[in-house]
């Protein structure tokens, strides 16, 4: 089995977030909040996939967790690579 390459976000989005969060218009949490969800539903990403993938990475957690982390805006720095 040949391993896939991780997938990123573009350059573009990072840079959105980023000066969003420098502009101090809204907290990182509220940014990744307002973003990670939306860009889940246009991937065609489930929670169950999400965490298969972050698995692959290391981060373990249950799909429950993860949607509560997503609906807080806590979670770890993982998902911005």
């Amino acid at each position: 089995m040949t391993r896939r390459a991780r997938r990123t976000h573009s350059p573009a989005f990072k840079a959105k977030v980023a000066l969003a969060a420098v502009r101090g218009e809204k907290t990182l949490a509220v940014l990744a909040k307002r973003m990670v969800r939306p860009k889940m539903v246009r991937k065609g990403i489930t929670y169950e996939m999400l965490t298969d993938r972050l698995a692959a990475l290391g981060v373990h957690n249950t799909p429950v967790n993860m949607r509560n982390k997503i609906a807080r805006g806590r979670f770890t720095a993982t998902f911005m690579l």
